[in-house]
This record gives structure tokens, C-alpha cells and sequence, in this order.
């Protein structure tokens, strides 16, 4: 199969470096969110260099589906939006709540309680700005992964890059595989039941 011929109606984006440096840290989140969703599905990722990003073609409920892991290299998470909108504009997606999807590491949520949203609101996280800004638009759905609390000094980048264990991990963990949940409820039933149903779990 030609992954650049499939037909996706919606894509869905998880945030993360590549390198086995960052493979288990809080900042991939993402990733492992949407790795939980193609391994449900015995699906696999192709490396895609044009569209600078690893994608898994997936059917949810008869829906296709593209999965989209944003790989820049050295330029890492916070140039997300640059492979975002190369694969948008080739499969010709309209980047609306219903059709585009954002995983990512949120560390000013605790737990394993995801949450799903898709109103305009501050866009703290880098990768997710990128996403904004280099689709003019901020209304595409996000879905929050907790990856917290935060640390007392506030060093939010050594604390998100920093190697994840123990019972740290095994949190996170289940919060990704509740995002993997939340993420076919976004596809199978759209964005306004699914985050109504993923919030108020």
C-alpha cells in the first residue's frame, strides 16, 4: 500500500521526540497514545520522509483514519506544526475539531483522567502552538494527556525530558491508554459526545 494514496476522513496527532533519549519520557505522551490505538488495531507505522512524519493507516468503526507521529529531526516537538500541515494539506484535510486531533503531555494535569477539548483557549504547549500556527487555526480537538503535577522549581523542561519510572510511569501509562480510548471515541461519535463522555468519567 501506497501510504500517500490512502484516504483518511480524519487524522489524528500525537506529539513526541523521536531518539531513544526521549523514547520513555513525559514528553511523549503522545506517542504512546496513538502507538495504544494502532497496536489495538495490529496497525504499524511507515516512516514518510516528505511529509517529514510516521504514519499508520487505520480503520475505527469503518472510519479511515491516519495516524501522524511528526518527526523534524533535531528540530524536534516544537516544529510539530511544519509536518502537521504537510500531511493536512496532502490528504486534504479540513483541520476542524471533528477531523484533527492532538494528543499531548499536559503537566499541569495530574492523574490518569484525560481530557478532551476543542474551544479556543491558551495554547501553553510548544508543540501544540507550533500545530496553531502553522495551520492559521487553534480549533482543531486536543486531548490532554496528564503527565504531573508539576515540579517546585517549575523546570518544566528538564522535568517533561527527564527518564520516566516506577509507579511515575505506570500513571501515565494509564492515562495514555484512557487517551487511546478517548481518541476512537472522537472518531466512532465526534468531538462534542466524546468529550463530553472522556470529561466526565
Amino acid at each position: 500500500m501506497n501510504i500517500l494514496e490512502f484516504k483518511p476522513a480524519k487524522v489524528v496527532t500525537g506529539l513526541g521526540n523521536f531518539g531513544s533519549q526521549y523514547e520513555y519520557t513525559r514528553h511523549n505522551a503522545g506517542f504512546f497514545a496513538i502507538e495504544k490505538v494502532a497496536l489495538s488495531l495490529d496497525a504499524q507505522f511507515f516512516a514518510c520522509e516528505v511529509l517529514q512524519a510516521e504514519l499508520a493507516p487505520v480503520h475505527i468503526d469503518d472510519v479511515p483514519v491516519l495516524l501522524v507521529k511528526p518527526n523534524t529531526g533535531i528540530a524536534g516537538m516544537n516544529s510539530s506544526g511544519i509536518p502537521v500541515k504537510s500531511v493536512i494539506d496532502h490528504y486534504g484535510i479540513s483541520p476542524t475539531p471533528d477531523n484533527l486531533i492532538v494528543a499531548y503531555d499536559e503537566i499541569e494535569m495530574s492523574g490518569a483522567k484525560v481530557n478532551l477539548v476543542f474551544k479556543k483557549s491558551r495554547l501553553h504547549h510548544n508543540g501544540v502552538a507550533s500545530v496553531s500556527e502553522c495551520l492559521d487555526n487553534s480549533r482543531f480537538a486536543r486531548l490532554r494527556i496528564p503527565v504531573g503535577p508539576p515540579p517546585a522549581n517549575r523546570d518544566f523542561k528538564t522535568f517533561a525530558l527527564t527518564e520516566i519510572e516506577g509507579n511515575d510511569l505506570d500513571l501515565m501509562m494509564q492515562a495514555c491508554n484512557s487517551a487511546a480510548s478517548a481518541i476512537r471515541l472522537w472518531v466512532s461519535e465526534g468531538v462534542e459526545r466524546a468529550a463530553n463522555k472522556t470529561n466526565n468519567q
